[in-house]
């Protein structure tokens, strides 16, 4: 018989279900995502850095593990909770099953709880904070109490992409505060030299490499960790150069343009329709946010609503006017099965040949 696996969240929810993963205990911020598929890309996402990740759709793990998915070379997240999880998979390409995975890592997960009742807390509460543990002894409200929660990674970290080195024929940047594999694999699909630049590049560095654009990735963390990097985005603005924020990206982008940003109750985690206003298309996008550019905020001098979210009608996207820029709330790079983001990148693209 698997061993017992309690979470509890800060308002003293409490789920007890069956240890699929590594034993120990994790205090965390809670997000959930609705991927029917990508779990693997998910689990390895640098933006879930440090997070308790949950799976709403049940059942998770059918088709196994191919290192070919993985979104970063190792599992960003701290803990993991699913309803039920396979640990029989069925697919050619599988090099293993989840929960191995998961003990390989080290990470603490649970199965076997009601994700739905779940999802329903997390929907309406925002960022809920939670101690995911095999420990009873652990299982308290008062572990969760002035806990520091989420953990940004070293701001001063390499790229795990090849890095930029001279000044090659219009180069494009990738400015990695967290990006997948996927989106630097996309970014190669055009005709240009692609080249990484880590988070801590001031605007200096990344303007000697005479960039023809960059690439602001999404990442971990808060909008608040890295407001450091604003005057570096408005430095890049005022050299127009062009420019395609996602995601955090997308965010500081934004506030470099002097538009505010709020809080996304729900939140959104995994699959997002969204309509380009401009050709009134519907399509679907990988999201995954907790703040949003307040719609109320935008000055139509500055910028102009490209991507709307269906669902609760916020910004998924703006076009700015004032700069060859692009930012969208969404992951344009199609890993895990959404490929309609693409038509972003060569959006972006193009604006270089403006």
């Amino acid at each position: 018989m698997r061993e017992k696996a309690i979470l509890l969240l800060s308002d003293g929810s409490r789920f007890e279900g069956r240890s699929v993963g590594a034993e120990g205990t994790v205090i965390a911020d809670m997000v959930f995502t609705t991927g029917v598929v990508g779990y693997l890309e998910g689990l390895t996402d640098p933006a879930h850095e440090g997070q308790i990740l949950v799976q709403t759709f049940p059942l998770i793990g059918n088709y196994g593990i191919a290192e070919a998915d993985l979104s970063s070379p190792k599992a960003t997240v701290r803990g993991y909770v699913v309803g039920e999880l396979s640990d029989t998979p069925s697919n050619f390409r599988s090099e293993g099953d989840l929960p191995s995975f998961l003990k390989k890592e080290g990470l603490v997960a649970i199965s076997g709880i009601d994700t739905r009742s779940l999802t329903k807390l997390l929907r309406s509460r925002g960022k809920v904070q939670a101690v995911l543990t095999t420990d009873p002894a652990q299982a308290s409200v008062d572990a969760i109490t002035g806990r520091a929660t989420s953990q940004l990674p070293q701001a001063q970290k390499d790229s795990i992409f090849p890095t930029c080195r001279g000044t090659a024929d219009r180069q494009v940047i990738l400015w990695d505060l967290g990006a997948t594999q996927g989106l630097f694999e996309a970014l190669q699909q055009f005709d240009r030299p692609v080249c990484a630049a880590p988070r801590d590049s001031d605007a200096d560095a990344l303007l000697a490499q005479h960039p023809a654009g960059v690439v602001i990735s999404d990442g971990p963390g808060d909008l608040a960790d890295h407001q450091d990097l604003v005057p570096v985005i408005r430095a890049l603005i005022d050299a127009q150069i062009p420019l395609l924020g996602i995601g955090l990206g997308h965010l500081l982008l934004a506030q470099a343009q002097g538009l505010a940003v709020t809080p996304l109750i729900p939140s959104h985690h995994g699959a997002q329709s969204v309509r380009d206003k401009e050709t009134n298309a519907l399509f679907l996008t990988n999201q995954s946010n907790h703040e949003t550019v307040a719609l109320e905020s935008l000055d139509t001098s500055i910028a102009s609503l490209r991507y709307q979210c269906v669902n609760d009608q916020t910004c998924a996207g703006l076009d700015y006017k004032n700069a060859p820029a692009i930012g969208v709330q969404f992951r344009p790079e199609g890993r895990a099965g959404v490929l309609d983001g693409l038509q972003v990148l060569e959006r972006f693209y193009q604006l270089g040949e403006a």
